[in-house]
């Protein structure tokens, strides 16, 4: 998600009050500088003032409260700045009129039924289906904030709340006729689901991801608890690391976003903030939106399969056993038990030999 501009307004405010009150000069204070934890974490801090005798952080804007805690034990509690947003800033885009909100979820459905049911309906890999009472309940509908709608595969859950604890497809409202499409992971379950991918599945998911066009990025985050926000749907928080561009993304900036999600697993619910991934995002207008998800059907393949390292080695183990039993059987070491035995195993090895290449 690209950078507010009150989120910019504070970073300005934040160099000015570190030069200003604690003297540092212009070329002693960093924006979005990059730090790595004791515990070898990554962070970016939003502005640093930094010189030979001091080092002072400045978070701007939604802070993460495991962030916090890290960075004032390793900096010092006076050294840690936070210059959150006012109320004016925080108050929720759509609570105070919830005609408007309804007439935005309805113009979602629309746009998905004219500009991606109806226009990829013939597509047996994706197999969408079209929104309407009947299927209503295959569909999850974001209840709160943000305009939303997750909406199935043949790939995913048949009952529509099940999705947001899948990795999945995401069609987002936003102003000015345009539309958010993401492929993410919002729930612990889902996070895990990518964690779990095997490393084989992910380098070809990296691979996919230099291949996209300028415009798409994926990025890590957090959502949390408030006092107010007990339930679910929680607050969500983009400002604790920068978006990447998908055909930018190393596997080392990979391998960083996984030990950052591993973390808020870990350590977060002490703070009551969990992680948060979108693998692509990317905003268009509604006339793009056939043609975006054809570009992304081959990371659809992948990221919505959940090759696991367990289920990796699973294909490994049988292709191993069948492979025995046929070199057995050509050698005359091993009868076939039944009828066209050697025949079946042949053909379950070429099946597990294409299926370990996907």
């Amino acid at each position: 998600m690209g950078e507010s501009i009150n989120h910019k307004k504070l970073k300005t405010e934040a160099r000015k009050l570190l030069k200003e009150k604690y003297k540092f000069n212009e070329s002693e204070i960093f924006e979005e500088y990059r730090y790595v934890l004791k515990n070898s974490i990554s962070i970016i801090i939003d502005v640093v003032g930094k010189n030979s005798g001091r080092f002072i952080a400045v978070e701007c804007g939604n802070t993460s409260k495991l962030k916090e805690v890290c960075m004032r034990e390793e900096f010092g509690k006076g050294n840690v700045i936070l210059l959150p947003y006012n109320k004016v800033i925080l108050a929720p885009l759509f609570y105070c009129n919830p005609k408007t909100r309804k007439e935005k979820t309805n113009l979602l459905k629309s746009v998905y039924n004219e500009h991606i049911y109806k226009r990829l309906k013939e597509d047996k890999d994706f197999q969408f289906m079209e929104y309407n009472q009947e299927n209503d309940p295959y569909f999850y509908i974001g209840k709160k904030r943000e305009i939303w709608m997750a909406f199935p595969t043949k790939k995913n859950s048949i009952i529509g709340k099940d999705l947001q604890y899948e990795i999945g497809f995401t069609l987002g409202y936003k102003e000015d006729n345009s539309y958010e499409i993401t492929i993410g992971a919002q729930t612990n379950a889902s996070i895990k689901q990518f964690l779990e991918l095997s490393e084989t599945t992910k380098e070809k998911i990296l691979e996919e991801l230099n291949k996209l066009p300028s415009g798409f990025e994926v990025q890590d985050g957090i959502k949390y608890k408030t006092e107010k926000v007990r339930m679910p749907p929680y607050l969500r928080n983009w400002e604790t690391t920068k978006p990447v561009s998908c055909n930018q993304i190393s596997i080392i900036k990979l391998k960083e976003m996984e030990k950052r999600l591993k973390w808020y697993l870990e350590e977060g619910g002490k703070f009551e903030e969990y992680p948060i991934l979108e693998i692509i995002r990317i905003i268009i207008k509604k006339e793009e939106l056939a043609k975006v998800l054809l570009i992304l059907k081959s990371l659809y393949e992948l990221s919505f399969k959940f090759r696991t390292t367990k289920q990796e080695k699973v294909i490994h183990d049988d292709l191993k056993v069948l492979k025995r039993r046929k070199g057995h059987m050509i050698m005359g070491l091993e009868e076939e038990s039944i009828p066209g035995e050697f025949d079946r195993i042949c053909k379950r090895i070429e099946e597990l030999e294409k299926d370990k290449l996907m």
